[in-house]
């Protein structure tokens, strides 16, 4: 008997942190007596892509692994391109959906080649988000392309500022749904004072924190610079970031080149992550360019006060009202954002419960899949 459900093939080459979790979020709450879903991806990038693998094969969904390069590298790419092309011309999808930049490339073209009628992107940040100068005008001018063979673009709506800003595509193939969180995985299962005592944490400092990647995008140095001149006037803080990447060297020279060490702590990639948001008195983000990223809904989900560069997030941070916001990359800004909040307990408070009360009328994950669902509903009947 033939399979009726509708079909969709999604490619995914940055499997880690949030466009993983968008990915694993978004298939394992899709109704499955509606979709046959098939995941291709890239196992180089994540440490704990077999756990995922695991999980969406235990729920049914076909797991093909496909090492794309993180760099650009054109022989590998066209390779690649050419093996997701074969792939297929041996099977029907309804609807192909890459996620990231550079599967953004390898599966949508592939798609097109095949002669695939939705073919749909979800970028988790545009790459010419993070050039300059001619080569962002490059890889606007090769997202156009992309664009005109691209039927609809999944974006946040920082994201679409950007589309249209830049011309990537009309408004008629963008679509927003912004990233959203099911806050019953969000439960610390260790106290505060167990957490502070894992970090060696003083009982009587305040902790400033942040979550990310190691790396050039999320600007640490920013926070660690910022950091030593709140320290200053306030000494009885202490700054979190946890994470791993390429960056981590470099971020250590720093702190110790500014003699913040164990004032300024680097605890790697934590598994319990839930706990160490439990642990922050006031949530930062520093980063150059995003779309919409994780650690802002799950800063809200603990009440937490956000201090974060002002990236355009639309419909979700408003300054003064739920978060405050400085211009990326700047030090002093940056620092009497935290300097005023550390000294005012209530306005920490209030942040906190209005960023609370935002993700619960306005970020409902049940959204986030139905709108999903919509579309891929929509699509297959045009």
């Amino acid at each position: 008997m033939n399979d009726r459900r509708i079909q969709i093939l999604y490619g995914l080459e940055a499997a880690d942190a949030g466009a993983l979790k968008h990915l694993m979020q978004l298939i394992c709450h899709l109704d499955r007596t509606q979709y046959a879903i098939t995941v291709m991806i890239s196992p180089n990038r994540s440490k704990r892509i077999q756990q995922e693998i695991t999980t969406m094969r235990t729920l049914g969904i076909v797991v093909i692994l496909l090492p794309m390069e993180g760099k650009i590298h054109p022989l590998r790419d066209l390779k690649m391109i050419f093996k997701v092309r074969a792939h297929l011309k041996l099977r029907h999808y309804d609807i192909v959906h890459a996620h990231s930049s550079k599967a953004g490339v390898i599966f949508r073209i592939a798609a097109w080649l095949s002669g695939v009628h939705n073919n749909i992107y979800t970028a988790h940040c545009f790459y010419f988000q993070a050039q300059k100068g001619f080569s962002r005008l490059l890889f606007c001018w090769i997202e156009r392309l992309l664009g005109s063979i691209t039927t609809s673009f999944i974006v946040s709506s920082t994201e679409k500022e950007w589309m249209l800003r830049y011309r990537i595509a009309p408004l008629s193939k963008i679509m927003v749904i912004n990233n959203a969180i099911d806050r019953s995985e969000y439960l610390p299962t260790e106290t505060k004072e167990q957490v502070r005592s894992r970090w060696n944490i003083p009982h009587d400092h305040l902790v400033i924190g942040g979550v990310g990647r190691l790396c050039k995008q999320k600007d640490w140095p920013t926070l660690i610079y910022a950091a030593q001149q709140v320290i200053l006037h306030h000494p009885q803080v202490s700054f979190i970031i946890a994470g791993e990447g390429e960056e981590m060297d470099c971020i250590n020279l720093l702190i110790s080149s500014l003699h913040l060490e164990g004032r300024v702590l680097l605890i790697g990639q934590v598994e319990d992550i839930n706990n160490v948001y439990a642990l922050f008195d006031i949530f930062v983000n520093v980063s150059l360019w995003e779309g919409l990223p994780y650690v802002l809904l799950e800063a809200m989900c603990f009440k937490l006060p956000i201090v974060a560069s002002d990236l355009g997030y639309q419909d979700v941070l408003y300054d003064e009202t739920n978060a405050l916001l400085f211009t990326p990359g700047s030090v002093e800004q940056l620092s009497d954002k935290i300097i005023s909040l550390v000294a005012d307990q209530g306005r920490r408070k209030a942040l906190g419960v209005a960023g609370y009360e935002h993700l619960l009328a306005s970020c409902q994950f049940s959204d986030f899949v139905q709108k999903h669902d919509e579309l891929y509903q929509f699509k297959r009947k045009t």
